[in-house]
């Protein structure tokens, strides 16, 4: 079974992949790796428009 799962994350008002370094998750049970998932960008500066 390959259930595909969507690992973009929510800077700002968009959904963007992940920039910086992965992070692994694993089955708590067997050790083994389910996924990993690029951490999010470092914060933008706001500039007034």
């Amino acid at each position: 079974m390959d259930t595909a799962m969507s690992t973009s994350l929510l800077v700002g008002s968009s959904f963007e992949a992940g920039q910086e370094a992965r992070e692994h998750f694993r089955n708590t049970r067997t050790g083994g790796l389910l996924f990993e998932v690029p951490e999010a960008p470092p914060p933008r500066k706001l500039t007034a428009p």
